[in-house]
């Protein structure tokens, strides 16, 4: 399937930057784990779907909730700073968009801990631009993939430190 058959229009500039404006801010909410002002970025009812979860939450403060949930799994692997890249952004209609993107995920010295892909079906409502469904693309895999460089890396600096003091005695 080429571009010129996919259902919709590749968005105009305009749209673009209030996608990123949207992403700006739900990573700054993110960044600082405010799950109120993240929730308030959503239109009811959201839908967070992966290969294996898929949940409807209806009410912005279930959002919050759900939001509050996840946070220490990242406060957990050292999660400093977020960045997106929008990959992709198409019009529907002139309401409905959809966009593709890459959150970069950083620790508290700037290095890239990890990145995920996520579709997402954003509307514009009369309050400004919601997101709807999220599609996490590789949220799982890109998780368990730092969780087990992070515990690599520290049995090897346990590793390291015990030969350390084996070699001081």
């Amino acid at each position: 399937m080429t571009d010129d058959q996919l259902i919709g229009r590749s968005a105009d500039e305009k749209t673009r930057a209030q996608v990123n404006a949207f992403l700006h801010a739900y990573g700054a909410s993110l960044r600082t784990f405010d799950a109120d002002t993240s929730a308030g970025l959503w239109g009811e009812p959201g839908m967070v779907i992966s290969d294996e979860f898929a949940g409807v939450l209806d009410s912005r403060e279930e959002m919050a909730a759900g939001l509050q949930q996840g946070y220490p799994r990242y406060q957990q692997r050292g999660l400093a700073d977020i960045a997106h890249e929008l990959l992709g952004c198409r019009a529907i209609t002139d309401k409905l968009i959809l966009a593709d993107v890459r959150w970069l995920f950083y620790d508290s010295q700037g290095r890239l801990l990890t990145e995920g892909l996520y579709v997402y079906l954003m509307r514009r409502d009369r309050d400004g631009l919601r997101a709807y469904t999220a599609v996490a693309v590789d949220e799982a895999e890109r998780i368990n993939e730092l969780t087990c460089r992070q515990a690599a890396a520290a049995l090897e600096a346990k590793r390291h430190a015990g030969g350390a003091e084996g070699s001081q005695g």
